[in-house]
């Protein structure tokens, strides 16, 4: 984490305008704020990954989650 952080605060000082642009910025700081790793959920999803075509299956069809779903969301 540490890695990213630095990496972050080193990328934010020539990019952060770029990032507000295309709305992206408020998604990449929010990877700054500490989560909790809930075991059960991590699991759970784990169940449905496909690590050959990198997306969740459900029965429902496939999903991924890209940077505009999360932007989105804020």
């Amino acid at each position: 984490m540490e890695g990213w952080v630095n990496w972050y605060k080193r990328m934010a000082k020539n990019h952060e305008a770029d990032w507000q642009r295309i709305g992206i910025a408020d998604a990449l700081s929010l990877t700054l704020s500490p989560i909790e790793k809930h075991e059960n959920l991590l699991r759970s999803i784990g169940y449905f990954w496909s690590d050959t075509l990198n997306y969740f299956m459900f029965g429902c069809g496939p999903m991924t989650p890209t940077l505009m779903d999360i932007v989105g969301t804020l």
